[in-house]
């Protein structure tokens, strides 16, 4: 049967971290969020399913997976997409049964774009970026407590030597996990990695996590798609002649990548041409600082889809052939 001959029937799916509710065919749904509920829930979808659930933390992957290795049509949203539809549509009920129906609902209206797993690779590598934080994290707080110890008038050896320690471990850990993303990261993209650590700004933790956050641009048809997704385009706010507030960007995706590339362009500003002039006019127009660096940032995202679409290495000598690629 041809694809046109057939209509696709939407399921909306509210996935939690023990179970999940779905909506298809006017029936609801619940299931536990385990490999018998998945089981259980394939059973009763309808031909043609379409399942579309929203990208909530780490608990949807299981399921989405699943359903996509078992030949079913899958999509992910972003939860902030479901909730900007429920707004519009004044819908006030919060449940997790109203909330499959809104997903199928939704669906139904806008028919998103199926879903691509991600490679084993990138979820090992985000799961030990994510550890990474964490420990990191752990050591601020430890080293905070060793000063808060250390300026006081009397002072417990035992209490800084367990301290001391604990850092000691933690940031064992740390060089661990480290060398271990690298060597993925290596093994997974080792002629991207040296593409975009040519660029003037871009080490090699920026260049790792903008490549797993997007593998390797492969989802992407220019720099200003991938700048959108990481979220380090500007939203702008203005209406009328009433309305014209500051700028800000939508901070809508990889908050790791965006934290790297805002350092980063701390460096390109300096070392890297383009930025460098760009950042240089928008300070003399009386823009702020920050502001100024947050278009560095954005420039850097989209040499770094240049060079690596175009398999060539950063040359500061062509950064005007380079820009008018990026545009």
């Amino acid at each position: 049967m041809n694809v046109a001959e057939y209509k696709v029937v939407y399921c909306g799916i509210d996935i939690s971290k023990l179970s999940f509710d779905t909506f298809v065919s006017g029936k609801s749904n619940a299931f536990k969020n385990n490999l018998k509920g998945f089981k259980k829930f394939i059973e009763l979808l309808p031909d043609h399913a379409h399942c579309v659930m929203e990208a909530t933390g780490p608990y949807y992957l299981k399921l989405a997976v699943y359903l996509q290795s078992n030949g079913l049509q899958v999509s992910v949203v972003n939860p902030l997409v479901i909730k900007r539809f429920s707004q519009m549509r004044m819908i006030k009920a919060k449940t997790d049964k109203a909330d499959a129906k809104l997903i199928a609902l939704y669906a139904e209206k806008e028919s998103p774009k199926l879903w691509v797993a991600p490679k084993p690779v990138l979820l090992e590598i985000q799961q030990e970026q994510a550890v990474l934080e964490g420990i990191k994290k752990q050591v601020r707080s430890l080293n905070n407590q060793m000063e808060s110890i250390q300026v006081q008038p009397t002072q417990s050896c035992e209490a800084l030597k367990v301290l001391t320690a604990m850092v000691d471990i933690a940031q064992k850990q740390i060089d661990i996990l480290e060398a271990s993303i690298l060597e993925k990261a290596q093994k997974a993209f080792p002629k991207e990695l040296e593409l975009i650590t040519s660029i003037p700004g871009i080490g090699i933790k920026t260049a790792i996590a903008l490549l797993v956050s997007t593998d390797a641009f492969s989802k992407f048809k220019n720099g200003k798609q991938v700048a959108s997704y990481i979220g380090i385009c500007p939203r702008i706010y203005q209406s009328g002649s009433s309305i014209n507030g500051k700028g800000h960007i939508t901070k809508m995706g990889d908050a790791r990548a965006r934290t790297l590339l805002y350092m980063g362009a701390c460096s390109a500003k300096k070392h890297n041409l383009a930025c460098q002039q760009l950042y240089d006019r928008l300070v003399k127009n009386g823009k702020a600082k920050k502001l100024a660096l947050i278009a560095v940032a954005n420039k850097l995202v989209k040499q770094a889809y240049a060079v690596v679409t175009q398999e060539n290495m950063y040359n500061p000598e062509y950064y005007s052939v380079l820009n008018r690629s990026l545009s």
